[in-house]
Order: C-alpha cells, then sequence, then structure tokens
C-alpha cells in the first residue's frame, strides 16, 4: 500500500481517527497506531501517541485498547 507524504494534523483530528479506530477494530499498540496514522501521512512520535490516548482515557486492556465505560450507560442500567 502506497503511503502519503508526511504532513502536520490537527491534534483534533489526529484523536478522531484514533477513537474510531478503537471503535471499530482491535488496535493492539502505539506501533499500530503508528503505522495506521503514517498510512494517512500523519507523522507523530511515541510520546504523543501516548499523551493523546491518556487524554482520550483509553484503556489497554488484554486484547488491546478499548473504551471506558460509558459512566451515564451504568448509572442508567442502575437505577432499572
Amino acid at each position: 500500500m502506497q503511503t502519503l507524504p508526511k504532513t502536520p494534523m490537527p491534534r483534533d483530528h489526529r484523536r478522531a481517527l484514533i477513537l474510531s479506530w478503537v471503535r471499530e477494530r482491535k488496535v493492539k499498540n502505539q506501533i499500530e497506531l503508528g503505522e495506521l496514522l503514517a498510512e494517512r501521512g500523519i507523522e507523530v512520535n511515541q510520546a504523543t501517541l501516548s499523551r493523546d490516548l491518556r487524554a482520550m482515557r483509553v484503556l489497554k486492556g488484554p486484547e488491546g485498547y478499548e473504551m471506558p465505560p460509558d459512566p451515564a450507560a451504568s448509572a442508567a442500567d442502575d437505577a432499572s
């Protein structure tokens, strides 16, 4: 697969891509995330990925990255 030239990417756009991948597929590690971003022409280092994941509260589970449970959803379940 041909990769695009690397260009700076606004943080919000980069984070939106990361969130969509975490929700749609099993992303195992930061190396895989970096490769997915590179395929889109987005250059990012490991420190930036760590900051993004921490800021988005993405969790690392045994199968890879996952979104934290929605506290509003569990509160609604408790109320029923």
